[in-house]
């Protein structure tokens, strides 16, 4: 009888403290406003949400257990920054800029490598020749860019000396054709949806810009333990070398830098006026970029 009570007593113990455990295991919430542009299948999760999780379960036996909620939300990214701000364990992920990361707590590895910062051009189909001669940066900033309204790099380009036209992205398409401007600029991962058989546009196919435009996490300023943990998580799939693996396997990157013949592009290098000293530093560090 005393036998059964004391392992009565222990398992309410160890439930007591599962439970105790349970209460205590972080609950975070990734608000994902992007996935439809990283994501090759409906099926799968988008590419920043999959490397989340990798830099979450790396940091497990570290920083224990955690819950995660991943809301796909259609939210203007000013929404989804004030709910970061309001709630202590929410994740986001963005375009980085001096000004967001004063907002936020900026977690300083770049999520795709700084992809999103090589730059190719639509044009109209018939106008490949205007481009073949061209071997200047000067002589590229003759061009005017299309571009969606507060784009983060538009203030890059601006900087840099081209003119920019700025419009609602759903309309850049029918704006080229129609001649308002030359080129519509897209991330080399980018222009795949908008090129359909009856649409004469084309991708050109010598040049390419390049600047500085990395996508960070970012976390509640005051949640000090969830930055650490997504910086160690982060840096230690670096380290191991998953971090690479999942980049470079994923059918959005690898496909486009095939597509694009990515290392045989004459590629114009343009200065990000918008970067943080810690940001700066970091494009010292070719762990961190796409080489």
């Amino acid at each position: 009888m005393l036998a059964r009570l004391t392992c009565f007593i222990l398992l309410i113990h160890a439930i007591s403290i599962q439970v105790a455990a349970d209460n205590l295991k972080p609950n975070f919430t990734l608000y994902d406003r992007y996935s439809q542009n990283y994501n090759n299948s409906v099926k799968k999760l988008s590419y920043p949400v999959e490397l989340l999780l990798l830099a979450l379960e790396a940091g497990k036996s570290k920083f224990g257990d955690y819950d995660i909620q991943i809301v796909t939300t259609p939210y203007p990214k000013v929404r989804v920054f004030h709910l970061v701000k309001s709630q202590n364990n929410a994740i986001t992920w963005n375009t980085t800029s001096k000004e967001l990361e004063t907002e936020l707590s900026a977690v300083y590895v770049p999520v795709i490598k700084g992809i999103l910062g090589y730059r190719i051009f639509l044009i109209r189909s018939e106008e490949q020749a205007r481009f073949n001669s061209i071997s200047t940066l000067a002589e590229l900033t003759q061009f005017t860019i299309g571009q969606g309204k507060v784009w983060n790099d538009n203030a890059i380009l601006r900087h840099n000396g081209f003119t920019v036209l700025e419009a609602e992205a759903s309309g850049l398409v029918k704006m080229l054709l129609a001649k308002r401007f030359d080129i519509y600029s897209r991330g080399i991962h980018e222009p795949w949806v908008e090129l359909k058989p009856d649409i004469q546009i084309s991708i050109e196919k010598n040049l390419m810009l390049n600047y500085p435009l990395p996508i960070y996490f970012f976390v509640n300023p005051a949640n000090k333990a969830l930055h650490q943990r997504l910086t160690w998580g982060l840096e230690h799939l670096i380290d191991t070398g998953q971090f690479d693996q999942l980049f470079n396997n994923h059918p959005i990157y690898s496909e486009a830098m095939d597509k694009i013949n990515f290392h045989k592009r004459k590629s114009f290098n343009l200065i990000n006026p918008n970067l943080s000293h810690q940001t700066k530093a970091l494009l010292k560090q070719d762990k961190y970029w796409l080489k």
